[in-house]
């Protein structure tokens, strides 16, 4: 096996385990090749072993862009959890008031996913969004 192989192996078994953590595979897929990319790049003497030694798990999720795409991730995921739920409730969402929940942060969607339960009618999504 080559060495590129070795450090694309290393690499894609340290970024599998960092992208459990985001559930949507597509994106999962999207950040696995990135980052392996990058790797594979920037360290091209480097062996599998030292590679997989660089880039322990605690390291990774110390970094800035793992936070950030922790948290898009997260927010995704919120946002259609909180649109499946108020369409099974109310059939039908206007797009306005979709662009807005898209908008909120992941602990106003969580909010709101405990607050929907209490929801009769839109009006009651319109003014919670208003707050």
């Amino acid at each position: 096996m080559s060495s590129g192989c070795h450090r694309r192996c290393a690499s894609h078994s340290v970024l599998t385990a960092l992208a459990v953590a985001i559930t949507d595979e597509k994106i999962q897929q999207q950040l696995i090749a990135l980052i392996e990319t990058i790797i594979v790049y920037k360290f091209p003497q480097q062996t599998r072993e030292e590679i997989t030694a660089m880039f322990e798990l605690s390291d990774l999720k110390k970094t800035r862009f793992y936070q950030e795409a922790w948290g898009e991730g997260r927010q995704e995921e919120a946002v259609n959890i909180v649109l499946r739920q108020l369409k099974r409730r109310f059939r039908e969402i206007p797009v306005s008031l979709t662009e807005q929940i898209q908008g909120l942060s992941v602990e106003q969607l969580e909010s709101l996913g405990e607050d929907l339960l209490d929801f009769e009618t839109q009006d009651d999504l319109v003014q919670w969004l208003k707050k």
